[in-house]
Protein backbone atom coordinates (compact mmCIF):
# COMPACT_ATOMS: atom_id res chain seq x y z
CA UNK A 1 0.00 0.00 0.00
CA UNK A 2 1.03 3.59 -0.53
CA UNK A 3 1.01 6.63 1.72
CA UNK A 4 -2.37 7.19 3.33
CA UNK A 5 -4.47 9.52 5.41
CA UNK A 6 -6.65 8.26 8.24
CA UNK A 7 -10.02 9.88 8.88
CA UNK A 8 -11.37 9.20 12.35
CA UNK A 9 -15.01 8.05 12.52
CA UNK A 10 -15.93 11.14 14.58
CA UNK A 11 -14.98 13.58 11.78
CA UNK A 12 -17.35 14.72 9.04
CA UNK A 13 -16.63 13.47 5.52
CA UNK A 14 -17.78 16.01 2.95
CA UNK A 15 -17.59 13.71 -0.06
CA UNK A 16 -20.29 11.49 1.40
CA UNK A 17 -22.71 14.37 1.01
CA UNK A 18 -23.40 14.57 4.74
CA UNK A 19 -21.56 14.80 8.01
CA UNK A 20 -20.62 11.34 9.24
CA UNK A 21 -20.16 11.09 12.99
CA UNK A 22 -20.28 7.33 13.39
CA UNK A 23 -18.11 4.38 12.37
CA UNK A 24 -17.63 4.02 8.63
CA UNK A 25 -19.39 1.07 7.03
CA UNK A 26 -19.28 -0.97 3.85
CA UNK A 27 -22.25 1.01 2.53
CA UNK A 28 -20.23 4.22 2.97
CA UNK A 29 -17.37 2.74 0.95
CA UNK A 30 -19.71 1.83 -1.88
CA UNK A 31 -21.05 5.39 -1.91
CA UNK A 32 -17.53 6.82 -2.08
CA UNK A 33 -16.56 4.48 -4.91
CA UNK A 34 -19.06 6.20 -7.18
CA UNK A 35 -16.99 9.40 -7.03
CA UNK A 36 -14.04 7.80 -8.87
CA UNK A 37 -11.35 10.04 -7.30
CA UNK A 38 -8.54 7.58 -8.06
CA UNK A 39 -7.96 7.11 -4.33
CA UNK A 40 -8.21 3.85 -2.44
CA UNK A 41 -10.68 3.71 0.44
CA UNK A 42 -10.55 1.04 3.15
CA UNK A 43 -12.06 0.63 6.61
CA UNK A 44 -10.61 -1.17 9.62
CA UNK A 45 -12.70 -1.23 12.76
CA UNK A 46 -14.91 1.51 11.33
CA UNK A 47 -11.94 3.80 10.67
CA UNK A 48 -11.58 5.16 7.14
CA UNK A 49 -8.17 4.93 5.46
CA UNK A 50 -7.66 6.96 2.28
CA UNK A 51 -4.66 6.19 0.05
CA UNK A 52 -3.59 8.15 -3.05
CA UNK A 53 -2.69 6.54 -6.35
CA UNK A 54 0.45 4.38 -5.96
CA UNK A 55 3.89 5.67 -6.92
CA UNK A 56 5.69 4.34 -10.00
CA UNK A 57 8.00 1.84 -8.16
CA UNK A 58 4.89 0.37 -6.55
CA UNK A 59 3.28 -0.06 -9.96
CA UNK A 60 6.41 -1.58 -11.49
CA UNK A 61 6.73 -4.19 -8.72
CA UNK A 62 3.02 -4.99 -8.83
CA UNK A 63 3.19 -5.72 -12.56
CA UNK A 64 6.38 -7.78 -12.22
CA UNK A 65 5.02 -9.93 -9.39
CA UNK A 66 1.75 -10.41 -11.27
CA UNK A 67 3.61 -11.37 -14.45
CA UNK A 68 5.66 -14.03 -12.69
CA UNK A 69 2.63 -15.47 -10.92
CA UNK A 70 0.59 -15.53 -14.12
CA UNK A 71 3.27 -17.56 -15.90
CA UNK A 72 2.73 -20.41 -13.45
CA UNK A 73 -0.87 -20.02 -12.28
CA UNK A 74 -2.46 -19.86 -15.72
CA UNK A 75 -0.15 -22.44 -17.32
CA UNK A 76 -1.06 -24.98 -14.64
CA UNK A 77 -4.64 -23.78 -14.15
CA UNK A 78 -4.02 -23.35 -10.44
CA UNK A 79 -6.57 -20.63 -9.84
CA UNK A 80 -7.35 -16.95 -10.28
CA UNK A 81 -5.19 -13.85 -9.75
CA UNK A 82 -6.85 -10.50 -9.00
CA UNK A 83 -5.10 -7.13 -8.73
CA UNK A 84 -6.14 -3.82 -7.17
CA UNK A 85 -8.77 -2.64 -6.94
CA UNK A 86 -10.16 -5.82 -5.40
CA UNK A 87 -12.08 -5.63 -2.14
CA UNK A 88 -11.95 -8.03 0.80
CA UNK A 89 -14.91 -7.62 3.13
CA UNK A 90 -14.83 -9.33 6.53
CA UNK A 91 -17.66 -7.33 8.13
CA UNK A 92 -19.65 -4.12 7.72
CA UNK A 93 -16.79 -2.30 9.46
CA UNK A 94 -13.78 -4.08 7.98
CA UNK A 95 -12.99 -4.03 4.27
CA UNK A 96 -9.62 -3.57 2.55
CA UNK A 97 -8.08 -3.51 -0.93
CA UNK A 98 -4.82 -5.47 -1.17
CA UNK A 99 -2.48 -5.06 -4.12
CA UNK A 100 -2.85 -8.65 -5.33
CA UNK A 101 -4.64 -11.85 -4.35
CA UNK A 102 -4.55 -15.47 -5.51
CA UNK A 103 -7.47 -17.88 -5.14
CA UNK A 104 -7.26 -21.60 -5.86
CA UNK A 105 -9.47 -22.91 -8.65
CA UNK A 106 -11.99 -24.89 -6.56
CA UNK A 107 -12.51 -22.01 -4.13
CA UNK A 108 -12.76 -19.44 -6.92
CA UNK A 109 -15.44 -21.45 -8.74
CA UNK A 110 -17.48 -21.65 -5.52
CA UNK A 111 -17.39 -17.88 -4.92
CA UNK A 112 -19.96 -15.33 -6.01
CA UNK A 113 -18.00 -13.72 -8.83
CA UNK A 114 -20.59 -10.96 -9.32
CA UNK A 115 -20.20 -9.67 -5.76
CA UNK A 116 -18.56 -6.23 -5.27
CA UNK A 117 -15.97 -7.77 -2.90
CA UNK A 118 -14.64 -11.10 -1.73
CA UNK A 119 -16.34 -12.20 1.47
CA UNK A 120 -14.19 -15.31 1.86
CA UNK A 121 -10.42 -15.24 2.34
CA UNK A 122 -8.17 -15.65 -0.71
CA UNK A 123 -5.31 -18.12 -0.45
CA UNK A 124 -2.65 -15.42 -0.89
CA UNK A 125 -2.52 -11.67 -0.30
CA UNK A 126 0.33 -9.41 -1.46
CA UNK A 127 0.91 -5.90 -0.10
CA UNK A 128 3.57 -3.59 -1.57
CA UNK A 129 4.52 -1.18 1.20
CA UNK A 130 5.56 2.45 1.31
CA UNK A 131 7.46 4.14 4.19
CA UNK A 132 4.22 5.61 5.54
CA UNK A 133 2.20 2.40 5.26
CA UNK A 134 4.70 -0.06 6.76
CA UNK A 135 3.21 -0.02 10.24
CA UNK A 136 -0.35 -0.40 9.00
CA UNK A 137 0.56 -3.24 6.63
CA UNK A 138 2.65 -4.97 9.30
CA UNK A 139 0.28 -4.48 12.23
CA UNK A 140 -3.36 -3.60 11.52
CA UNK A 141 -3.68 -5.25 8.12
CA UNK A 142 -1.61 -8.25 9.19
CA UNK A 143 -4.02 -8.75 12.10
CA UNK A 144 -6.98 -8.29 9.74
CA UNK A 145 -5.71 -10.91 7.29
CA UNK A 146 -5.02 -13.34 10.15
CA UNK A 147 -8.56 -12.93 11.52
CA UNK A 148 -9.98 -13.25 8.01
CA UNK A 149 -8.06 -16.52 7.59
CA UNK A 150 -5.70 -15.70 4.70
CA UNK A 151 -3.21 -18.63 4.62
CA UNK A 152 -0.27 -16.73 3.10
CA UNK A 153 0.76 -13.06 3.18
CA UNK A 154 3.61 -11.44 1.24
CA UNK A 155 5.01 -8.12 2.46
CA UNK A 156 7.13 -6.42 -0.21
CA UNK A 157 9.10 -3.23 0.48
CA UNK A 158 10.48 -1.50 -2.67
CA UNK A 159 12.44 1.06 -0.62
CA UNK A 160 14.17 -1.30 1.82
CA UNK A 161 14.25 -4.04 -0.85
CA UNK A 162 12.85 -6.62 1.57
CA UNK A 163 10.44 -9.48 0.93
CA UNK A 164 8.69 -11.43 3.67
CA UNK A 165 6.63 -14.57 3.14
CA UNK A 166 4.33 -15.20 6.10
CA UNK A 167 2.17 -18.29 6.60
CA UNK A 168 -0.81 -18.62 8.94
CA UNK A 169 -0.21 -21.13 11.73
CA UNK A 170 -2.74 -21.45 14.52
CA UNK A 171 -4.17 -18.01 13.79
CA UNK A 172 -0.74 -16.35 13.85
CA UNK A 173 1.52 -15.44 10.94
CA UNK A 174 4.98 -16.98 11.03
CA UNK A 175 7.84 -16.21 8.61
CA UNK A 176 8.72 -18.79 5.98
CA UNK A 177 12.51 -18.45 5.60
CA UNK A 178 13.77 -18.02 2.02
CA UNK A 179 16.55 -19.98 0.37
CA UNK A 180 18.96 -17.14 -0.25
CA UNK A 181 16.74 -14.59 -1.98
CA UNK A 182 14.30 -17.20 -3.30
CA UNK A 183 10.90 -17.53 -1.64
CA UNK A 184 8.70 -20.60 -1.99
CA UNK A 185 4.92 -20.37 -1.75
CA UNK A 186 2.92 -22.94 0.16
CA UNK A 187 -0.37 -22.08 -1.51
CA UNK A 188 0.72 -21.64 -5.15
CA UNK A 189 1.84 -25.19 -5.92
CA UNK A 190 5.42 -25.40 -7.19
CA UNK A 191 5.92 -21.62 -7.28
CA UNK A 192 9.13 -19.93 -6.20
CA UNK A 193 10.20 -16.35 -6.78
CA UNK A 194 13.62 -14.72 -6.55
CA UNK A 195 13.10 -11.40 -4.75
CA UNK A 196 16.45 -10.05 -5.99
CA UNK A 197 15.36 -10.48 -9.61
CA UNK A 198 12.03 -8.82 -8.91
CA UNK A 199 13.67 -5.79 -7.29
CA UNK A 200 16.12 -5.60 -10.20
CA UNK A 201 13.33 -4.26 -12.42
CA UNK A 202 13.34 -1.07 -10.36
CA UNK A 203 16.95 -0.40 -11.38
CA UNK A 204 16.26 -1.27 -14.98
CA UNK A 205 13.27 1.03 -15.20
CA UNK A 206 15.14 3.84 -13.42
CA UNK A 207 18.00 3.59 -15.95
CA UNK A 208 20.58 2.58 -13.34
CA UNK A 209 22.34 0.03 -15.51
CA UNK A 210 26.10 -0.20 -15.80
CA UNK A 211 26.09 1.61 -19.16
CA UNK A 212 23.77 4.43 -18.15
CA UNK A 213 24.72 7.60 -20.00
CA UNK A 214 26.94 5.79 -22.51
CA UNK A 215 26.21 6.48 -26.16
CA UNK A 216 25.52 3.36 -28.19
CA UNK A 217 26.21 2.77 -31.83
CA UNK A 218 23.58 1.51 -34.27
CA UNK A 219 22.33 -1.94 -33.32
CA UNK A 220 24.10 -1.96 -29.95
CA UNK A 221 22.14 -3.01 -26.88
CA UNK A 222 22.47 -2.40 -23.17
CA UNK A 223 24.23 -5.12 -21.20
CA UNK A 224 24.65 -5.68 -17.49
CA UNK A 225 28.14 -6.40 -16.23
CA UNK A 226 28.64 -9.49 -14.11
CA UNK A 227 31.66 -7.94 -12.40
CA UNK A 228 34.23 -9.99 -14.29
CA UNK A 229 33.95 -8.05 -17.52
CA UNK A 230 31.52 -10.46 -19.13
CA UNK A 231 28.09 -9.18 -20.18
CA UNK A 232 25.03 -10.74 -18.65
CA UNK A 233 21.40 -10.71 -19.67
CA UNK A 234 18.94 -8.49 -17.86
CA UNK A 235 17.97 -10.52 -14.75
CA UNK A 236 14.47 -9.05 -14.76
CA UNK A 237 13.80 -10.59 -18.17
CA UNK A 238 15.32 -13.99 -17.42
CA UNK A 239 12.93 -16.90 -17.15
CA UNK A 240 13.21 -18.52 -13.75
CA UNK A 241 13.52 -22.28 -14.07
CA UNK A 242 12.81 -22.66 -10.39
CA UNK A 243 9.62 -20.59 -10.69
CA UNK A 244 8.04 -22.77 -13.33
CA UNK A 245 9.35 -25.95 -11.79
CA UNK A 246 11.45 -26.81 -14.84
Amino acid sequence: MVAHAVVAPSLPVENLGEALERPFTWADLLAMADEDTGQRHEILGGELIVSPAPALPHQVLSIEITRRLLNVVFERRLGQILTAPVGLKASEYDAVEPDLVFIRTARWQAMDQDAPALTEPPDLVVEIMSPSSRRRDRVQKLAFYARFGVPEYWLVDPVARTWETLVLDGGVYRPLPPEGTTHRSRVVDGFTIDAAKVFAVLDRNAGRGANMGTKRGPGERDTVSTGDGAPASDPAMDEENETSGR
